[in-house]
This record gives structure tokens, sequence and C-alpha cells, in this order.
């Protein structure tokens, strides 16, 4: 168990902290090195558990993204000098969401089969009104923004890339975020007092979101579960923040039920598992549950203990530098000339909001409107 432990935490912090690289992506890898036993289910049920944890750092300090809208208020928090307390409104929002998360396993257990098909024939209906109200309250220029990002992910989408959002995303959010960061004064980063008080909304709203978006076929990522209902709320950086870390733990916790009741998982790691214990009952529910809640509690400890002094190291102008390098070389390893083109014009298109003054969430078209399509 110690050495499954270990194996799985280091892999889950090298996939949140390696840019390209997933929690799926080492539940390849190990699938080819370990015996495909129940020791190797819960060494990647610690994986996706550690990823899930330590993805917030690089989202939040560099807005490297794997695919979490946090990275849009938490590293405009981090310009601002407030990066350790965007970091900790994630953490403390993750247990929240764990507590939460466990509190409504039994209700999805029982209603889980009748919430799916209720809510399914719905999804492109959401996705359009969404979509409008979006376009709406940002006026012309957004519109076009969100035009020209959702055609940017029609065509990306289907280039023969693995793992297209790599390329795409990092030219929409981190690189123009790098870069607009290099231009400003550099901030010595501050402690902030957390409200505590409204975590427990804002983190059960999240956690709601992350059961959805665990269910409904191409939304399965809190980016795209959040810009589905972020028109519909009225919410600071900071709450958002709050939301969009509570649906990436959920979204794990729920995986792991999903095998148990419906034998699915939408998360590619948690399908692993599935594929390696197919008689998924509750016994291996509760070992992988308790391994990965022990993995989790401890991640989340280790970054609340150093997040002040890491986030001050790393806002430094030379350490943006070094990353936009460390994409551009990534992006040509994984894709050629072909993942430079697509991080070259996610990054043209990624700095018109910077430089009209406008919300970044109206990229997020990139995965709107493609499935918006696949539902036509």
């Amino acid at each position: 168990m110690i050495k499954e432990l270990i194996i799985g935490f280091f892999g889950g912090i090298a996939a949140s902290l390696i840019p390209g690289v997933h929690a799926n992506t080492v539940a390849e890898v190990f699938l080819n090195v370990f015996q495909n036993d129940f020791s190797l289910a819960l060494i990647i049920a610690v994986v996706l558990s550690t990823f899930s944890i330590f993805q917030i750092i690089p989202a939040i300090l560099f807005s490297i993204p794997d695919s979490s809208l946090s990275i849009l208020p938490g590293h405009s928090l981090t310009l601002e000098g407030k990066g350790a307390y965007a970091v900790k409104i994630a953490l403390f929002s993750m247990v929240f969401s764990i507590v939460f998360s466990l509190l409504l396993y039994p209700f999805f257990i029982i209603f889980l089969p009748k919430f799916y098909e209720l809510i399914s024939p719905f999804l492109l209906y959401l996705l359009i009104l969404a979509s409008l109200i979006l376009i709406i309250s940002d006026g012309i220029l957004a519109g076009g923004i969100f035009l020209l990002a959702g055609v940017f992910g029609i065509l990306a989408l289907n280039l023969p890339l693995h793992n297209p959002l790599f390329f795409a995303f990092s030219g929409l959010f981190a690189v123009p975020s790098l870069l607009n960061f290099v231009e400003r004064k550099q901030k010595k980063q501050f402690d902030v007092k957390l409200e505590y008080g409204k975590f427990a909304s804002y983190s059960f709203l999240g956690t709601l979101m992350g059961f959805v978006s665990g269910i409904l076929p191409a939304i399965n990522g809190s980016s795209q579960i959040a810009i589905l209902f972020s028109p519909l709320l009225k919410t600071r950086r900071e709450e958002f923040l709050m939301i969009t870390s509570s649906i990436g733990i959920s979204q794990v916790l729920f995986s792991f039920l999903t095998l148990f009741s419906i034998g699915k998982a939408r998360i590619g790691a948690a399908a692993v598992i599935g594929d390696l214990v197919p008689e998924f009952g509750i016994k291996e529910l509760l070992n992988v549950l308790g391994i990965s809640l022990l993995i989790m509690g401890i991640s989340i400890v280790l970054i609340w203990l150093f997040i002040e002094k890491f986030s001050n190291f790393v806002q430094k102008r030379w350490m943006a530098y070094i990353v936009v390098i460390f994409l551009v070389g990534a992006s040509y390893i994984m894709g050629g000339y072909l993942g430079l083109l697509v991080l070259a014009t996610g990054s043209a298109i990624g700095m018109l909001p910077l430089y009209l003054n406008l919300r970044r969430s109206n990229l997020m078209a990139f995965l709107i409107m493609p499935t918006i399509l696949n539902y036509l």
C-alpha cells in the first residue's frame, strides 16, 4: 500500500506541474509499466487525486491551463500580488467540496439514472442560451472574439494532434497572460485574510456542477460546466474561483461513484480504473475512495504550508520567460510545426481580450461551439 501511495503521489505531482502532461497520460504510461491488477488501480486513483489538487499551482501562478477555468480569476489575482491568496481560496473550496461530495454520495446513488435521463435532452439548449447571454452581456467586440475562438476550436479540435487542448489553451490563456505579466510591474506577493463565510455556499454550488459535468457527454471539464452557468451567476473573481475549484474535486470523487453505480466514468484515468476492475463493487469503491481522500488531504496540507514562499519565488520576470520558452518547446516536441501553429494562433486570439479590456471567458467558445455542433 505504501508503495502505491508513493508512486501515485509523485506521478500525480509530475502530471500537474509539467505542461502538457495529464493524469490520463500518466495512467496510460503506468498501464505499460506495472502489472494490471487492483494495485495498479489504486496507483492510478492516487495519481488522479494528487493531480486534481496540485494542478491549481500552474493554473493560478502561471496561467498554464489543463482545462480549468480557474486560470481566469486565479492568475488575475496573482498579477495583483495575491497568488497565495488565490491558491488558498482554491484549497479551502476543495475541502468543502470533499465534504459535500461525500454527503451527496447516497443521494446520487439512488437518483443518478433518472437525473441523467432528465437533463440530457436539454444540454444543447443550455449551451446555446449560455452562449447568447455571454455574447450579449459584453457587446459586439466580445461577440466577435467569441465567434473567432469558436471557429478556432472547430478547426483545432479536428487537427491530427494528440491533446490539442494543450496547444490551444496554452495559446489562448497561458502565453498572453505570461507576456502581459512580463510587461507589468512586478508586485510582491502578500497574504490576504480569507472570508470563510462564503465558502460553503459557492463550494456546494461547484460540487453540484461537478456532479452534473460528470455524467453529461461533452461536458467533462470544469471549464465547460462553469462557462455553461457563468452567464447566469453574478460572482466576483474569488467566488468564481471557489466554484471552479470545487467542480474539479467533485468530478474526481463522482467519477468513482459512476463506476460503481452505472459502470462508466467521464474522466479518462477513472475509466482506466474501471477497465482494470470490471467488477467495481462497494469494496473497491471504499478502497479507492479512502486512499483518494487520504492523498487529497495530504496534498492540500502540503500546498497550504509552502504556497506563500513558493508564490514569491515564482513571481519573477525570468520565470515567465522560461515558462513561455518551455511551452513553445513542448508544443514543437509534441506537435511539430502544426502544434506551433495552433499555439501561435491561440496566442494571437488570446491577446485580444487583454488589449480590448474584455472578459477572457469569451475565449471558452473554443469548447462551446464545437460542443453545440456535435449536438445539432
